[in-house]
């Protein structure tokens, strides 16, 4: 049983540009390469748009964080909205130049600053280096305010996928440490679930193109340094997560956020 039938004709040559295959341990740096030479058939970035690459300090004991910014070249003198953009990838692969184009977008359209950091990803590193990477831009960007030009009361986050995971997470990191703030998060089908991992319930159509489930599996499992939704937690742990629970559902709350869900032109889980 398949679902191709189904799939609206303009995405088909989409499908056939990325071939559905389940990713894991074995074939992850071929794909990681792969979908890398795919950068040279991205569109151009706006001429009124500057981008540039630095290194910044990473977390304490981690390596510096590589951070593409984006920034209009005739942009306003006083401080300028800020959008923290964390890329997409399943926490296992990508960059932040793939999302480039719409990221110089952003900077032109909405004369913002974008930071956007290429944070570690799993399995190499597991949770929560890749969230402390992100916070560590979010620091490097309120340090630098003043030479950046940035409005630290206007910083948002967005991210897609699992950068949209990530930016959920890091909005709640940022909460809970009450150093900086965000005005705004978006999150675009955000990869925020690792019970998606191991639905028995699903249809076989689920997860049948682009974004398996069993890479879905990988990529949770990489993300967390152990299987997905396993009920992972012994029962010290497990107390200390129920008692966080109610924090969570205070008044203290992160940023308004908007969540994008995809269309279900097919039918895969959160990737």
């Amino acid at each position: 049983m398949t679902s191709r039938p189904l799939v609206d004709p303009e995405l088909i040559p989409f499908l056939e540009a990325f071939p559905t295959v389940n990713i894991d341990a074995g074939n992850l740096a071929v794909i990681r390469q792969s979908r890398d030479a795919a950068l040279a058939q991205l569109p151009p970035f706006p001429a009124s748009v500057s981008v540039e690459e630095v290194f910044i300090p990473g977390p304490q004991g981690a390596p510096d964080v590589r951070v593409k910014l984006y920034r209009k070249k005739e942009g306003a003198e006083g401080p300028r909205p800020t959008i923290l953009h964390l890329h997409g990838g399943g926490y296992i692969m990508g960059n932040p130049e793939f999302m480039g184009p719409m990221c110089a977008l952003w900077a032109d359209a909405y004369d913002a600053v974008v930071v956007a950091p290429a944070y570690r990803l799993g399995p190499e590193t597991a949770f929560p280096g890749n969230v402390e990477d992100a916070y560590a831009a979010l620091a490097w960007a309120n340090a630098k305010a003043g030479d950046l030009r940035i409005d630290t009361g206007r910083i948002a986050v967005a991210g897609e996928s699992a950068g949209g995971g990530l930016a959920a997470a890091l909005a709640l990191l940022v909460r809970d440490r009450g150093e900086y703030r965000f005005c705004h998060q978006q999150l675009i089908f955000p990869m925020i679930d690792d019970r998606t991992a191991v639905r028995a319930d699903l249809s076989p159509m689920f997860g049948e193109f682009v974004w398996t489930n069993a890479s879905n599996h990988f990529g949770w499992a990489s993300l967390l340094g152990q299987p997905p939704a396993a009920r992972m937690f012994p029962p010290t742990q497990r107390r200390l997560v129920q008692r966080a629970l109610p924090a969570c559902r205070r008044l203290s709350s992160p940023p308004a956020r908007l969540i994008f869900l995809r269309r279900k032109t097919w039918n895969t889980p959160a990737a």
